[in-house]
């Protein structure tokens, strides 16, 4: 039988290796990641070296995608990070290089505490609950319900058409491209395409005239002043009806476009988007560069 001075000395041995195991998070008070009891632990894809800065996020950026919101709520935070840009390929997929990240080879993904993160909603949520929010941001834990809605119908309603209407179009120029193939069955493909951009395009302008109304009644997502986890996730679909919706007929309402166009003139909106384009540029690898 073990005697007191030993198991004394086991316990304190096992104490100390669990201390330097699991570095807290702690930022002005704010609760250490592994206290958050809304970060899935299915979005913890692998361990990351213990000699990183556990209070410090890394940004997995991919060129022209949903982690622009990442860095537009990063900015509005305050926060210092560090940004890895992965390049899409000349006909916009995404890299390889992902998958050492994410095994599923997708973006936006966080390194933080020693862990990674995936999936925008998620991200959001986790990095409103764990860093100290400034007055004009509702803190994750504080989410209302409006902007609980908001951040789901972001990606579970618009992005639901938004994103298959990109990749539809973008595959069937490629088939088209094929030869002989595209020389025969390139009139089928592109009817499929036209049909299901008429669609999606119908179901997305229902969804338009949802959120016009609410920015007709409300500020912001929240349903207040303060922006929250509804806004960062509807910016980027908004944003992209804006840029790119005309020709299949989509438009922004008044009240939208004018929400759009204020939450992008905001100092941290304007200087994600000169983060994004410096790191690109900076990062670009020769054979990709333009």
């Amino acid at each position: 039988m073990a005697s007191a001075a030993e198991t004394a000395a086991y316990a304190a041995a096992e104490a100390e290796r669990a201390a330097a195991t699991v570095p807290e998070v702690t930022t002005d008070a704010a609760p250490p990641v592994s206290a958050d009891p809304a970060a899935p632990a299915a979005a913890d894809i692998a361990p990351l070296p213990t000699a990183q800065d556990p209070t410090r996020v890394r940004l997995h950026h991919l060129n022209n995608s949903r982690s622009e919101r990442i860095v537009w709520l990063l900015e509005e935070l305050g926060v210092e990070y560090d940004v890895t840009v992965h390049y899409r390929s000349k006909i916009g997929f995404a890299p390889e290089s992902l998958k050492a990240i994410n095994p599923l080879g997708k973006a936006p993904a966080i390194e933080l505490g020693g862990k990674v993160y995936t999936e925008s909603g998620a991200i959001v949520h986790l990095l409103l609950s764990t860093f100290k929010t400034p007055a004009a941001l509702e803190a994750g834990p504080a989410s209302g319900q409006d902007s609980v809605h908001w951040s789901h119908f972001a990606e579970g309603s618009l992005m639901l058409f938004l994103q298959p209407m990109v990749t539809i179009s973008r595959g069937g120029e490629v088939f088209a491209s094929r030869g002989i193939a595209g020389m025969l069955f390139g009139g089928i493909v592109g009817k499929f395409v036209a049909w299901y951009t008429g669609m999606a395009a119908d179901n997305v302008k229902n969804m338009l005239q949802e959120v016009e109304g609410f920015l007709a009644a409300h500020e912001n997502f929240t349903g207040g002043e303060q922006l929250g986890e509804g806004d960062f996730m509807m910016a980027y679909p908004l944003n992209a009806v804006l840029r790119r919706g005309a020709p299949a007929g989509m438009y922004l309402g008044d009240k939208t476009k004018a929400w759009v166009e204020r939450v992008s003139a905001r100092p941290g909106y304007v200087a994600a988007e000169k983060r994004i384009k410096d790191e690109e540029e900076k990062q670009r690898p020769a054979e990709t560069a333009e």
